[in-house]
Order: C-alpha cells, then structure tokens, then sequence
C-alpha cells in the first residue's frame, strides 16, 4: 500500500511538473497595430507628358508641338529651362526600313511644378493645344 501510495504520488509530480512547462503559443508577446492619416499639400507634382505625331493626313510635327507647348508654359510662368524635362525619344524607324512607311517620332517630358493650381493651368493648355489625352499625362505627386 505504502508502493502504491508513493507510486501515485510520483505519477502526479510527473503530470504537475509537465504541466509547468510553456509552449510557444503560451509565450507573452506583444502584438501593435495603428494607423495614422494626415492631409499634406504636396510641394513638388510632377507631370509625364508625351507628344507625338499622329498617323494621319494633316499630321503636326514633334517639333511644331513641342514649341507650342513651350510656349505655353511660359505664358504661365513656368521656367522651362529649370523645370522641364526631356525623358525619352524615340521613333517608328526601324519600322520604316522594313515597311518603307514614314517615320512617326514621339518625345517624352516631366514637367515640375509647385502647387495644385499651376498644375490644373498645365492640363487646360495642354487640352487646348490637343497635345494631352487621359492616356499621354500622368500626375506623380512627392511629398
């Protein structure tokens, strides 16, 4: 009786001193989560513009538009030397040789500027002189 009394003794010990043991999902851990807004006016909005030559009769050179664009941003008062930017060039050429079609070139430019309303002045003379098109700008505001 005094074995079996010591045997259960033990056995218990064993399940308690089992159970003392912590398995990872029993760890403390710390768990955050958050969240924040805020409204900040952006300081410098940079616009991709393409021009190019359209495939048709009266087609208007790279060039021609490119100085009527020009223009126009120096009517708004836009530095053009500083704030205008070619990004790439480039032309149907290797087609021509192929095909014997003509060439149709196309350019690439990021314009600068500094608030919201010198922007919205940028896309309406854009609009007038038929250079923009919802697939030819593209705004990228950095904060």
């Amino acid at each position: 009786m005094k074995k079996l009394k010591l045997l259960f003794l033990f056995i218990c010990f064993f399940f308690l001193s089992k159970a003392q043991n912590k398995n990872f999902i029993d760890q403390p851990y710390i768990e955050v989560s958050g969240s924040a807004d805020s409204l900040v006016t952006p300081d410098e909005i940079f616009i991709k513009i393409i021009i190019s030559e359209k495939d048709t009769r009266n087609r208007i050179s790279v060039e021609e538009q490119e100085s009527k664009m020009i223009r126009a941003l120096e009517s708004l008062g836009i530095d053009v030397e500083k704030d205008l930017t070619t990004k790439d060039i480039g032309s149907n050429f290797k087609f021509h040789i192929l095909r014997g079609k003509d060439v149709i070139k196309s350019k690439q430019y990021i314009l600068k500027v500094t608030d919201a309303v010198t922007a919205t002045n940028v896309f309406l003379k854009l609009e007038e002189l038929e250079i923009s098109n919802s697939s030819m700008i593209e705004l990228i505001i950095r904060i």
